[in-house]
């Protein structure tokens, strides 16, 4: 991570820019569309005009890892934000459930895991743009940093 977090540092672009594109990946990666995360970052970069490969990077917050803390945590703020059916989640018959009743049994939860993962999505990018403007402005204070000496070949 700190090898990447110093290649990020070094790129030629205004520390806002590397902030944001991060956020944006944050966001994404936060983001109730699982399976289309890279589609999304590179599209929403593409038409923000910011890095796409520190897009990527800020997506990497959800992870094999994360995506259970993440996705379990934003469904339980949504059911709680949007009054659902919290207490029923353990009474869905998982082992007998089919794929007709799929549908029918996880409905109830479809808005209120948009609406957490969407809500704590943006926290978390709001979050991140600051810290990552931080570090990186922190990063490039450094002199020894800021220009590192070039390879001799």
């Amino acid at each position: 991570m700190k090898d990447r977090f110093v290649a990020i540092c070094r790129l030629d672009e205004p520390p806002a820019r590397l902030a944001l594109a991060f956020a944006i990946g944050v966001f994404i990666g936060f983001s109730p569309w699982f399976g289309l995360h890279t589609v999304s970052i590179l599209l929403l970069a593409w038409v923000l005009r910011v890095n796409k490969v520190v897009a990527i990077a800020g997506s990497f917050v959800n992870n094999p890892w994360t995506i259970v803390p993440i996705y379990g945590g934003a469904l339980w703020f949504g059911l709680w934000l949007m009054g659902g059916p919290a207490a029923d989640v353990h009474a869905i018959p998982w082992k007998a459930l089919s794929f007709t009743d799929f549908s029918l049994q996880l409905a109830p939860y479809l808005y209120p895991f948009i609406a957490g993962t969407l809500l704590l999505g943006t926290a978390a990018a709001i979050l991140t743009y600051p810290l990552f403007l931080y570090a990186v402005r922190a990063y490039r204070r450094i002199p020894s940093r800021a220009n590192p000496p070039k390879e001799q070949s």
